[in-house]
């Protein structure tokens, strides 16, 4: 997500460290709302290893977060159901995207910090 000067004007690039919080944000975020729908900010920015501020930094309400995790999740599952073969169950579809998560490693589509899925089927 890239940021702006004092103006509000003008885009830059993310460092490097900020990216990795974000990564780090979301994936605690995603663990932690799937375990309990009622986790405290609090806890997901320990999960994350940052301070509550830093989180609120780069996602500025829950709602936002949350609205992120969802759309992280659905880029990532977007390839496996669009590529799913007409055999397969909508079941098995969704069972496969349940294992979806931004901190599984593997590499699953496009976008700014496209989460990818644990599952390999």
């Amino acid at each position: 997500m890239p940021s702006s000067d004092a103006r509000g004007t003008t885009p830059r690039a993310q460092r490097a460290d900020a990216r990795r919080n974000v990564t780090a944000i979301l994936d605690a975020a995603t663990d932690g709302l799937a375990r309990d729908p009622e986790i405290s900010i609090a806890d997901i920015a320990a999960a994350a290893g940052v301070g509550r501020i830093t989180l609120y930094g780069h996602f500025k309400t829950r709602a936002e977060l949350v609205d992120a995790v969802l759309t992280s999740s659905a880029t990532s599952c977007w390839p496996r159901i669009v590529n799913s073969p007409r055999s397969a169950s909508a079941a098995s579809t969704t069972r496969s995207c349940a294992a979806c998560s931004p901190s599984s490693g593997e590499d699953s589509g496009p976008g700014p910090s496209a989460p990818t899925c644990r599952s390999n089927g």
